[in-house]
C-alpha cells in the first residue's frame, strides 16, 4: 500500500524524490547564511544581500541572470513582430510608412528581408545595418502612433497578453512603452576584484539629470570614465538594461555628434518656427562661439533640452544617419600635418666643409649664439658635435579658429545634412604639429619624458639641427622656410670658418609616410614580432634620413643613444599621424 502524502488540497501518491525543492531550499538557506553577507561580485562595495541578490537569483551568475531579463523583451518583441507583420501586409498606408523610414536609413525593406526569410538566401548584414534595423523597429512600435491605429502598437498589441502575464513582463512592458533614446554620461565606474573590465558603471542621464547604474557586463566592459552612451534604457526586476540599438562615444566622438545632432533638430524646427535661431541667440550670447569652438562639449542648456529630447525620440532614425554621414566622410579629412614653424613639412638636408683648422673656432662660435642653438651632450667618446636649431614657439592663437572656419549655427543652417556634416567635420579636422604635438603612443610614459627635451624646451620648440664632424658639416630642418633661415645664421656666424656648402636637397616626408602607411600593417592589433618588425623599419628609416654612412658611429654615451632614440621618436610619430582618420562612432 502506497503512502498518501497531502500536497495542498490533493493528495500525492509518490513519495519526494531525493534532491527535491526540500533539499533544494536547505542548499539554498547554507548558501544564503555563507556567501550573502560577502562583497557583492558585480564590483559594487555593499554585500551581496543587499545589492544584487533577488528572491529567484539566489547566486553570483550576474551575466546569466540578466540574460534571462533580456529574454522577456525578446518575446515581447516577437508578439509585436508578427501582429506588425500582419498589418504590414494588410495595411497599405502602414506599409508606405515603413518602406519611406527603411530607405530614409539605408537599409531594406520589410518586404525584401521576407522574400529573403522565404527564398533560403539571407544576406548578412554589417554592424551598423542591425543597429539601424533595430532602431527602425523600435522607433514603429514604441515611439509612433501608425494609421488605423489609437496608440504605438507596442502599447495596443500586448494589452490582451499582458492580462496573464507574471509581474515581472508587466513591468517590463511598462517600461519600454515609457523608454526613449537618450544621452548617458559615464561618471563613475567600479571593477570587481580580479575583473578586467569595469563591472559597475554609474550613468548621468543628460536631460533628466537622473543616475542610473548599469551591471551588464556587455555594455560596461566597453565603457569609461566620462564616455557618452546614447541608447533606450529600461528596467526590470530591479536592473536596469539597454535595448538592442546602443551607441557608445568617447568625448572626442561626443564633440562631433553633438553639434551634428543640434543642426539637425535646428534645421527641421525652423522650418516650422522660422524665429527659433533669433530666440535662441537672444537667450544664450555664447551659443554662437561654443558652437564653433572646437574645444567646447557644446554640453549646455540649449543642448540637453526637453525640444531636442522631444526630437530624438520621434526623430530616433537619425541616429543611424548621422553614424552613416560621419564614416562616409570622415576619410575626407585627415589629420594636418605640419613642420614645428607651422609651414608644410619637408625634410631638408644640407651638407659642406669648414676650413682645415677651424672646426674648434665654428664650433664656438655656434656655442656663442645660444638664441638659435642649443648644444646637445654627445658624448666623451664621440668626436661629434651637435646642436639643436631652436626658434620661438609658433602658436596660432585659439580664438582665430572660429572667425577662421566661421563654422556657427547662422551659416549652416540653410545647408543640406551632408554639407552640415562636411563643415563640422572640417571644424575638427586636426593640424598636428610634428615634433611639439602631445599623442599617445606605444612608449611608455618614462621614455616619452626621457626624450621630451629634445622635442621642446620651454618658449622654443626645436625645427631642425647642426652636426660637426671633423671638418664636415651638416644642417637638417623640417620645412624649406627653416632651412633658409637656417642657412642665413650658418653662413652668417661661420663666414670666417666655411669652406663650401652645397645646395640644400629636399625630401616630401610624407609622401615615404604615406607609403609607409599603405604597405605596413600598422593596425592597433600587431603582434609582438609584427611590431619588433615595424620598430626595425623605422630604425632603417632613420638611419637612411638623419645618419648618412660617413655620420654613422657608435657609441656606448647614454646621452647620444637619448638623442637618437629622440629622432626615432619623432620619425615613428610621423608614422602614427599621417593618414590617421577622424575617430568614428561605435556601436
Amino acid at each position: 500500500m502506497r503512502v498518501m502524502r497531502k500536497k495542498g488540497n490533493k493528495y500525492n501518491r509518490y513519495p519526494p524524490k531525493k534532491g527535491g525543492k526540500g533539499q533544494q531550499k536547505n542548499q539554498i538557506e547554507h548558501l544564503k547564511s555563507k556567501n550573502y553577507g560577502e562583497k557583492c561580485g558585480c564590483g559594487n562595495d555593499l554585500i551581496f544581500d543587499k545589492c544584487c541578490y533577488r528572491e529567484d537569483h539566489r547566486v553570483f551568475k550576474l551575466a546569466h541572470y540578466l540574460d534571462k531579463l533580456k529574454n522577456i523583451k525578446l518575446k515581447v518583441n516577437d508578439i509585436v513582430q508578427r501582429r506588425f507583420l500582419h498589418d504590414y501586409k494588410n495595411n497599405k498606408k502602414i506599409r508606405k510608412i515603413t518602406d519611406k523610414l527603411s530607405d530614409d536609413m539605408k537599409i531594406r525593406r520589410v518586404s525584401q528581408l521576407i522574400n529573403e526569410v522565404l527564398s533560403g538566401h539571407v544576406v548578412e548584414e554589417t554592424a551598423s545595418e542591425r543597429v539601424a534595423s533595430s532602431i527602425h523597429f523600435e522607433t514603429l512600435a514604441l515611439d509612433l502612433t501608425l494609421p488605423d491605429h489609437e496608440k504605438p502598437i507596442f502599447q495596443e498589441y500586448l494589452r490582451f497578453y499582458l492580462r496573464k502575464a507574471s509581474n515581472r513582463v508587466k513591468n517590463c512592458y511598462t517600461s519600454l512603452s515609457k523608454s526613449q533614446f537618450s544621452f548617458y554620461e559615464v561618471i563613475e565606474v567600479k571593477k570587481a576584484k580580479g575583473a578586467n573590465f569595469n563591472t559597475w558603471v554609474l550613468l548621468k542621464d543628460l536631460f533628466t539629470k537622473k543616475e542610473h547604474v548599469i551591471k551588464d557586463p556587455l555594455i560596461t566592459s566597453r565603457l569609461y570614465i566620462w564616455d557618452v552612451v546614447i541608447g533606450r534604457l529600461y528596467r526590470v526586476a530591479g536592473f536596469n538594461l539597454f535595448s538592442t540599438a546602443v551607441f557608445m562615444l568617447n568625448t572626442y566622438q561626443q564633440k562631433i555628434f553633438n553639434r551634428m545632432l543640434f543642426m539637425f533638430w535646428l534645421k527641421d524646427i525652423m522650418v516650422k518656427k522660422p524665429n527659433t535661431l533669433n530666440i535662441l541667440k537672444s537667450k544664450y550670447p555664447q551659443l554662437n562661439v561654443d558652437f564653433s569652438h572646437e574645444y567646447m562639449l557644446f554640453l549646455r542648456d540649449y543642448f540637453p533640452n526637453i525640444h531636442i529630447q522631444k526630437f530624438l525620440k520621434m526623430n530616433s532614425s537619425l541616429l543611424p544617419e548621422i553614424m552613416r554621414l560621419m564614416n562616409r566622410i570622415s576619410p575626407e579629412y585627415p589629420l594636418i600635418v605640419k613642420s614645428p614653424d607651422h609651414k608644410d613639412i619637408f625634410f631638408a638636408e644640407c651638407k659642406g666643409e669648414l676650413i682645415h683648422e677651424k672646426e674648434n673656432e665654428a664650433v664656438e662660435a655656434i656655442r656663442s649664439n645660444i638664441e638659435c642653438f642649443r648644444e646637445v651632450p654627445e658624448g666623451e667618446a664621440s668626436n661629434k658635435v651637435s646642436f639643436d636649431y631652436i626658434i620661438s614657439r609658433v602658436d596660432s592663437p585659439i580664438d582665430l579658429e572660429i572667425t577662421k572656419k566661421n563654422i556657427i549655427p547662422e551659416n549652416l543652417v540653410k545647408l543640406s545634412k551632408e554639407a552640415i556634416t562636411r563643415k563640422i567635420l572640417e571644424l575638427f579636422q586636426k593640424t598636428v604639429i610634428f615634433g611639439v604635438t602631445h599623442v599617445m603612443s606605444d612608449w611608455s610614459m618614462e621614455q616619452q619624458d626621457a626624450v621630451i627635451e629634445n622635442l621642446s624646451t620651454g618658449p622654443n620648440v626645436r625645427v631642425g639641427f647642426l652636426e660637426i664632424k671633423r671638418n664636415k658639416i651638416k644642417l637638417v630642418t623640417y620645412s624649406k622656410e627653416s632651412m633658409k633661415e637656417l642657412l642665413k645664421h650658418v653662413k652668417r656666424i661661420l663666414k670666417p670658418s666655411l669652406e663650401q656648402l652645397s645646395p640644400p636637397i629636399y625630401s616630401d616626408i610624407l609622401e615615404k609616410s604615406h607609403y609607409h602607411a599603405q604597405t605596413s600593417k600598422q593596425s592597433d592589433d600587431l603582434s609582438f614580432d609584427e611590431k619588433i618588425e615595424v620598430y626595425e623599419d623605422i630604425k632603417r628609416n632613420m638611419d637612411a634620413l638623419e645618419l648618412s654612412p660617413e655620420y654613422d658611429h657608435k657609441t656606448s654615451d647614454e646621452e647620444e643613444a637619448l638623442h637618437l632614440e629622440s629622432r626615432m621618436m619623432r620619425y615613428y610619430l610621423m608614422k602614427r599621424w599621417v593618414n590617421q582618420k577622424i575617430p568614428l562612432l561605435g556601436g
